[in-house]
């Protein structure tokens, strides 16, 4: 098992918090950069993880960009402006279809 450092420690702690974090930094880009949120960015990609992750219950088996199908993924939703600039993210089950993450609307 992986020795969990400083860094992963803090994000482990901040997770309650993503909400406020997101909407803090994008009222501070927004001033800073004067950026504009008439278009956004949304992109899904998949990490994977070598050894069985039993502690991460969200990592599965599933479609791998990667071609890694014999390791569990999970699946990194992230919303950005045409910038760069993150504004949100969700992390997914590896397992998740993409067709299922966005409702179409018709």
């Amino acid at each position: 098992m992986p020795r969990k450092t400083g860094s992963n420690r803090c994000l482990d702690r901040i997770l309650p918090y993503k909400d406020e974090l997101c909407k803090y930094l994008k009222d501070t880009w927004q001033g800073m950069f004067n950026l504009e949120y008439d278009i956004l960015l949304y992109d899904i990609t998949s990490t994977y993880f070598e050894g069985l992750c039993k502690q991460n219950p969200k990592a599965e088996f599933g479609h791998s960009k990667d071609r890694r199908s014999d390791c569990r993924q999970v699946l990194i939703a992230l919303v950005v402006t045409p910038e760069g600039f993150p504004l949100d993210y969700e992390v997914l089950q590896g397992n998740t279809s993409e067709k299922t993450v966005l409702p179409v609307n018709e």
